[in-house]
């Protein structure tokens, strides 16, 4: 039979081994956008964050408020679920939920998804002190995404 007509015949390309694609160009969101972003997962690390203690103080009563108000171990608990909930949520989906609500997604700067490193880099580098105000230059692109290599764009680019 010949190879034209055979129906199970795999399908083949016309790219070459090792030929590289031209990266796509990622246009970046706007700081209205990526305000409403950091609000919305404000919320949501503060309710996560929330709900842990009130959980700690249910099950262990005096001893659990008391284990955090000791300390920093609140502060240091509401460090790792805010670290946790950003990783997790960008490394899985692309995406957190405030990303979700405004159909925007983090991705790599060759327009690809972000590894585990990038993801938990952009998450520790949120922490930087006065890091929110690196916003307000011409480019919308705070140091977690230039520190990560990463940048956030609509989700239809990506």
């Amino acid at each position: 039979m010949d190879q034209q007509g055979n129906p199970y015949t795999p399908p083949t390309s016309m790219l070459t081994e090792g030929a590289t694609l031209a990266p796509l160009p990622i246009e970046l969101v706007g700081s209205g956008t990526r305000f409403a972003n950091f609000m919305i997962d404000n919320i949501i690390c503060y309710t996560l964050q929330f709900s842990f203690g009130a959980a700690i103080v249910l099950i262990f009563k005096a001893d659990g408020a008391n284990h955090l108000q000791t300390g920093c171990m609140g502060s240091l608990y509401g460090i790792l679920i805010t670290i946790t909930y950003y990783s997790f949520m960008e490394y899985k989906f692309g995406f957190t939920l405030g990303k979700l609500v405004t159909k925007t997604r983090v991705v790599d700067e060759t327009g690809g998804p972000i590894s585990l490193g990038k993801a938990i880099g952009r998450s520790f580098s949120r922490y930087i002190p006065f890091e929110p105000f690196s916003f307000f230059g011409a480019e919308s692109r705070g140091w977690h995404d230039s520190i990560s290599k990463t940048c956030v764009v609509k989700r239809s680019n990506a």
